[in-house]
């Protein structure tokens, strides 16, 4: 059996205090295996951005304990916390958050340091996302679809074992979104990661090993799906005849 990568448990969030306190997670318990791919479905407000950054150490449980690949993310602190940050986890937002002045590679290339990692990785990293030719061009000069590529490069060069994506797709159109879900969905079977995604496109769950359903920062279902898309299916089964730019 694979390891367990991500471990929750009682996992609680609450803002504010006294009458005004928001509950945005209530008690979480969830195991993640190597090697499989997550997508967290559910409304706006239902707690699936929270859960992401409690994981991902972004944010701090109010109750609760949340580990990865060992580390205790909610306890850390200080230097173990960036050091988990560095090298345990890659994240891809749904806006990309390139820095605007720095090439595609110099983009990788930055993150790739932080982790330990140089120009090779960073460059087998863009050469992954298929957009190696495109390593000296400015976030302005690509596309949608090829900026969120590079924002994958940057996760994959980290080599971390666990991938966490916030509306990875949100900014594409449908074709180029389903290229991106390819991309994650590789990551998952060729390299072992853990990719966990927040969506609100029910499609995206197509592509999961597991659908998990928020409601109100409970975990209301659980659904393994038997079948998932393989890397090499996934655009032609999630796009009807539109062409994939980049």
């Amino acid at each position: 059996m694979t390891d367990t990568v991500v471990r929750t448990r009682g996992l609680t969030r609450v803002y504010g205090e006294g009458p005004t306190a928001v509950e945005a997670l209530r008690g979480i318990d969830l195991d993640i295996a190597g090697g499989t791919f997550v997508v967290l479905l559910g409304p706006s407000g239902s707690g699936k951005t929270t859960l992401l950054n409690l994981i991902g150490g972004i944010d701090r449980p109010t109750a609760g304990e949340v580990r990865v690949d060992g580390v205790d993310v909610g306890a850390a602190r200080g230097a173990e916390l960036a050091r988990y940050r560095r090298h345990g986890v890659g994240f891809v937002f749904q806006f990309f958050n390139l820095v605007p002045t720095l090439t595609a590679l110099e983009n990788v290339e930055l993150i790739a340091a932080l982790a330990g990692a140089g120009t090779p990785e960073a460059l087998a990293a863009l050469d992954d996302v298929g957009i190696a030719d495109l390593a000296d061009r400015f976030p302005g000069q690509l596309s949608g679809g090829q900026q969120q590529r590079v924002a994958i490069a940057r996760a994959l060069a980290k080599s971390a074992p666990l991938i966490l994506g916030d509306e990875p797709t949100g900014a594409l159109d449908r074709a180029n979104g389903a290229a991106v879900l390819a991309l994650l969905r590789a990551a998952c079977d060729e390299a072992g990661r853990v990719v966990l995604v927040v969506s609100h496109d029910p499609d995206v769950a197509r592509v999961a090993d597991r659908v998990l359903h928020l409601v109100d920062g409970r975990i209301v279902d659980d659904v393994t799906n038997p079948a998932p898309l393989g890397a090499a299916e996934v655009v032609a089964a999630l796009t009807a005849g539109e062409e994939v730019t980049a």
